[in-house]
């Protein structure tokens, strides 16, 4: 791609570079890349520009053109295209126009991958695709990272940990703490398919921190076991296959966004689900993402750790609804023991946000799993939900006995500076040359009154104020 994109005369003094041909003893000359190189930092920013510019040239009241337009500005990452149709014409039909207005600029789209054969017949040409690799028979490609089977359409995951001993991943030797960290980060899982699987080696991590041990010393014997309960389960996660498409039992007609959130002593968590029913009646419930998080070595009180979590899944949903083109019909949060009242409270059985924040020696990766399936309830219909709204008493003794006293405090702060005030202007009056007045404190109060509400009805006291002024 970077080789289609010519440099201004006048820029390429900045890509000049010396060859020699291979002959040491001769006098290099100097040469000028006239088209944009690897490994240049502003290669993939220019690259970007240019199809961009290129893609915005050829909108149009076209439907199809301008689908293909959207396309190539919202599901291209540099030189990869990574799209979804509702049907095998329109995905033939707006790839056909991609790949024109691609030509146009001297790029040429190739190397298709779908799950449908007919697609793959009408655009592959000479090249219809590149498989990756191969594993039980089934060709599997790599999408931005993710292992893909194209025949089944789901996402995989391969495990490779090229720089950690093989004794270490087949339990012969324990491993170091650089090794462990090593294991952590070979596994590749931006959408968090494995967060109730990788949160065990994240606490277990969490653990040798506290052991304040070097890089390559050995783990302390009574980690070692841990490390050995969850190594055992790297087995299942290579079999572990999710549908990429969310809606198998066809489009939905109402579509609901359900995020749950947990937090325990050493981790808190989020996830998400669609929960759909389609025109027959069907209902489907389909893993979208997940978030896990280690607790801080410091400790922190569950209440606040279940705080971090609320936050994490709110992130998480506004994410979920800024990168999906869907209609969602209800936005339901259920979020445990925050405190807020117009959440859903979920006990520990029911909240399958519980699973990524503990270790999990038996992790069920079945699709019809709790993980992958979402919680059996969702399946139902919401009449038969668990969980209540939370109903907070406001009758707190603690509580009122707080606000009189610092509501007082506040009072009598507010009217010594009004005191001050009316000093300063030389408004005193003889009766208060001592102490407050009950005309100072009643004064205070109405001052702290109105602070209250032109904060809690400002678009009241707005609105109010330009109708007086007309």
């Amino acid at each position: 791609m970077f080789h289609q994109i010519l440099v201004q005369p006048e820029d390429r003094c900045a890509q000049r570079f010396l060859w020699r041909n291979g002959e040491s003893n001769r006098r290099p000359e100097v040469y000028e890349m006239s088209v944009m190189t690897f490994d240049a930092a502003c290669s993939p920013c220019a690259a970007h520009y240019i199809k961009t510019v290129n893609a915005l040239e050829h909108r149009s009241g076209n439907k199809n053109v301008s689908r293909a337009v959207k396309s190539i500005l919202e599901h291209h990452y540099v030189d990869d295209m990574v799209d979804s149709f509702g049907s095998v014409e329109e995905a033939i039909t707006v790839l056909k126009m991609v790949r024109a207005i691609h030509l146009k600029a001297g790029f040429e789209l190739r190397n298709f991958a779908s799950n449908s054969q007919k697609v793959m017949s009408e655009l592959g040409g000479k090249e219809i695709t590149r498989a990756i690799s191969k594993k039980e028979g089934v060709l599997v490609e790599k999408v931005l990272g993710l292992f893909r089977q194209s025949s089944t359409d789901c996402f995989g995951f391969q495990l490779k940990f090229n720089k950690v001993d093989v004794a270490v991943i087949n339990g012969t030797r324990f491993p170091t703490k650089r090794e462990l960290l090593n294991v952590i980060m070979s596994i590749f899982d931006p959408l968090g398919f494995l967060c109730n699987f990788v949160v065990g080696a994240k606490v277990i991590m969490r653990d040798v921190w506290e052991h304040n041990i070097h890089w390559d010393e050995p783990l302390p014997s009574d980690i070692n076991d841990a490390w050995e309960r969850w190594r055992n389960q790297l087995t299942a996660v290579v079999k572990y296959t999710i549908p990429r498409f969310y809606f198998l039992k066809g489009m939905p007609k109402i579509l609901q966004l359900h995020v749950f959130v947990d937090a325990s002593e050493v981790a808190f968590a989020a996830v998400a689900y669609w929960r759909s029913e389609s025109f027959s009646g069907e209902i489907d419930v389909s893993l979208i993402s997940a978030k896990s998080k280690c607790a801080p070595i410091k400790p922190l009180t569950v209440p606040r750790l279940e705080l971090q979590a609320a936050i994490l899944g709110s992130r998480l949903m506004n994410n979920i609804r800024k990168e999906h083109s869907l209609d969602i019909s209800q936005i339901a949060e259920i979020l445990t023991a925050t405190g807020a009242t117009q959440w859903k409270w979920l006990a520990t059985d029911s909240n399958v946000a519980d699973e990524a924040t503990r270790t999990n020696n038996r992790i069920d990766f079945r699709l019809t799993g709790r993980w992958t399936s979402g919680p059996a309830f969702l399946h139902q219909p919401e009449d038969h939900w668990p969980g209540s709204n939370i109903e907070l008493s406001t009758e707190d003794p603690l509580e009122e006995e707080l606000r009189h006293k610092y509501a007082s405090k506040l009072v009598r702060a507010a009217a010594w500076v009004l005191r001050f005030i009316h000093v300063c202007r030389r408004r005193l009056q003889p009766e208060s040359r001592f102490g407050l007045t009950v005309g100072e404190i009643e004064l205070a109060k109405k001052l702290l009154c109105r602070f209250v509400q032109k904060e809690a009805f400002t678009t009241e006291i707005q609105s109010w104020s330009k109708y007086c002024q007309q």
